[in-house]
């Protein structure tokens, strides 16, 4: 064998191997979210970036993924699963131990419970955005919802200031809407508007009078639930509190 011979023989070995490697790195993909910009951090750091406050006791980068173990690393490599439309319109991603939060270049904070963010991810399917009829309204137009990672529904609440980056109300209902356009809080200096996939199971509960009420049940059979926006959506905060503490 020649010596030029051997020498290609090792640089065809050498991109062999490279590629290899590369094809079982997590984040090789342009599609991939750049782990530069997905953060792990506490829940309550959490609670106090969505109240307006600095982010604080949050690692961002690959060392801090592995650091926080294998399950936080493949939910770092997947979630971009969770962006429909790419990763394009979002600034960081913050995994807490119980939430992912997705923060959109618009300002929107849209979180995720960890279950059903890897649930989506295994899947490998993009249905979230997707819109579904949830009830009828007022001269028989379907009400319509967007659906959310793995089975969940989107809904929207613009926080008040004073909420501290609580989610759930002090009332014994919390308050969310089918689109951020009628998400908003009448009482007090408003603050953040956060997106939460909730769970089918807790919105079906509030559909059904159950758990809550929603506005379009004001319409049809004489049946009031008091509510005066049609596309609200009331879920009892003591559930709010089991969800997204």
């Amino acid at each position: 064998m020649s010596l030029r011979y051997a020498s290609f023989l090792l640089f065809v070995g050498v991109i062999l191997v490279s590629s290899t490697a590369r094809a079982k790195t997590p984040f090789r993909s342009r599609t991939h979210f750049n782990p530069a910009q997905i953060g792990v951090t506490t829940n309550s750091a959490l609670r106090s970036f969505i109240s307006g406050g600095q982010l604080q006791s949050t690692r961002f980068g690959k060392r801090a993924l592995r650091a926080a173990g294998k399950p936080t690393i493949q939910l770092a490599a997947g979630v971009h699963r969770l962006m429909p439309k790419g990763p394009q319109g979002y600034e960081k991603t913050l995994i807490t131990p119980s939430h992912v939060a997705l923060v959109h270049s618009s300002g929107l904070i849209e979180l995720i419970r960890r279950p059903d963010a890897q649930a989506q991810i295994s899947s490998r399917k993009v249905t979230t955005g997707e819109r579904f009829s949830v009830g009828i309204g007022g001269r028989g137009f379907p009400i319509m919802a967007r659906k959310g990672p793995a089975d969940t529904v989107l809904l929207y609440r613009q926080l008040p200031v004073k909420s501290g980056g609580q989610i759930s109300s002090t009332d014994i209902n919390t308050s969310f809407a089918l689109s951020k356009a009628d998400a908003f809080h009448p009482f007090g200096k408003q603050g953040k508007t956060v997106r939460l996939a909730m769970p089918r199971k807790t919105f079906n509960d509030a559909v059904e009078g159950k758990k809550g009420a929603v506005g379009w049940n004001n319409f049809g059979d004489g049946y009031s639930t008091g509510l005066e926006v049609l596309t609200e959506v009331q879920i009892q905060s003591n559930s709010i509190r089991k969800l997204f503490q």
